[in-house]
């Protein structure tokens, strides 16, 4: 089903959950949809290693966590 708000933007609803309650939020659209397409121009599938050293971080985190 597709909404459209006010102004003739199609809208995307999200409903969040969590133990202490619950909200459903709505924005539009195409700025969610565009998200991803901006994500891989600047870092291709299967090159997201180059851009972020994730063993480096994780170690950090394991280290603070303990």
């Amino acid at each position: 089903m597709t909404d459209y708000g006010a102004d003739g933007r199609e809208l995307l609803h999200v409903a969040l959950s969590a133990p202490g309650g619950s909200a459903h939020p709505t924005t539009a659209l195409a700025p969610v949809r565009e998200w991803p397409c901006r994500t891989y121009r600047l870092v291709p599938a299967d090159r997201e290693s180059e851009a972020l050293d994730l063993e480096h971080h994780l170690t950090r985190f394991l280290e603070d966590s303990s």
